[in-house]
């Protein structure tokens, strides 16, 4: 068995020094005119760049880029589908993080690839293998505006949202990702919605030849459709640990067929547990796992954090990977 130290999902665009403030500097001039979309463009992309190099500096096995072109996880995706609108602003879940709905105005479809540029980039500049992310269709249409469409209920939007989430996919598939992350925290809310929404996820998991997919939940408790999620095509489950009190322990009663991404270290607090602690817990349920390898996460993005603080959690992200591998305290 071993473990891989990944990032999660987003990063925070903005740091402490002036090179670390220039992203949004950068916006600001060009909104202003000041600079041409060329000028902003290099300039983000040296951004991913710096972001890139910043988790492989920690010793992280698989790193994003990110997500620094995203404005959050609806409106990137939304904004570049036919049938979808960029709408206002609403809260993401429980967080002070604010997302721009998708006002649908027509049937969703794909007409071009949403990500695959982003991919390519990353993975030119990288000199570790990059994860991407989707958002997963209950969360997109969930957090969508659908009244006067031809869409009449959640599920039927949830469904095409799948067919263009099925389309990007085979993209990332042909442009040579190796790593996918689905992330649907909206599943935790409603979990009794489990019996059609993972249906769905399964037409996602096998719709090409990715070598691995993990299925991402946060900001809810996992327990209550843990059985179910075993069932799935997945080949990963990147579970948050600080909503499911009784994760670790159900994990050592029912055992895994899948391999378990571990989402212990807290994604939205800047405090930073000790890497025996969190070495400790997995260890505990290490008899219950499949063989192969796991990964060591965060419980949800890093992007609610200061950067210096995002900073140090990849550095105990990695410490925490090194001690399970040898076999040491730290």
């Amino acid at each position: 068995m071993e473990f891989v130290a990944e990032n999660h999902s987003m990063y925070p665009r903005i740091g402490e020094s002036d090179a670390e403030l220039r992203f949004r500097q950068a916006h600001h001039d060009y909104d202003h005119g000041d600079i041409s979309e060329d000028e902003l463009e290099e300039i983000v992309d040296s951004y991913v760049e710096e972001i890139i190099d910043e988790q492989i500096q920690a010793g992280l096995d698989i790193v994003t880029d990110g997500m620094i072109r995203w404005y959050d996880h609806i409106s990137h995706l939304a904004g570049k589908m036919a049938g979808a609108d960029v709408g206002g602003l609403v809260r993401y879940f429980d967080t002070n993080y604010l997302v721009r709905e998708a006002e649908i105005s027509g049937a969703l479809d794909w007409q071009k690839p949403l990500l695959v540029d982003e991919y390519e980039f990353a993975s030119e500049v990288s000199s570790q293998p990059v994860k991407k992310i989707l958002t997963g269709p209950l969360t997109m249409a969930r957090y969508s505006v659908f009244e006067g469409s031809t869409y009449t209920n959640e599920r039927q939007l949830a469904e095409d949202y799948c067919k263009v989430l099925k389309q990007e996919i085979r993209a990332l598939a042909d442009a040579g990702l190796k790593y996918l992350q689905i992330e649907e925290p909206s599943l935790l809310e409603t979990p009794a919605e489990s019996d059609w929404v993972l249906p769905l996820l399964d037409e996602l998991f096998t719709v090409s030849d990715i070598p691995e997919i993990r299925l991402a939940t946060y900001f809810g408790d996992i327990v209550p459709i843990y059985d179910e999620l075993q069932k799935t095509g997945a080949d990963v489950l990147l579970m948050d640990f600080t909503y499911s009190e009784t994760l670790l322990e159900t994990i050592q009663k029912r055992g895994s067929d899948k391999r378990i991404g571990f989402g212990l270290l807290d994604g939205r607090n800047t405090k930073l547990v000790a890497a025996n602690e969190v070495k400790n817990k997995i260890e505990s349920v290490m008899d219950s796992l499949p063989e192969g390898t796991h990964p060591v996460s965060f419980s949800c993005s890093l992007d609610y954090l200061p950067r210096d603080r995002a900073r140090a959690k990849l550095n105990r992200l990695a410490a925490v990977r090194d001690s399970l591998n040898e076999g040491v305290d730290l």
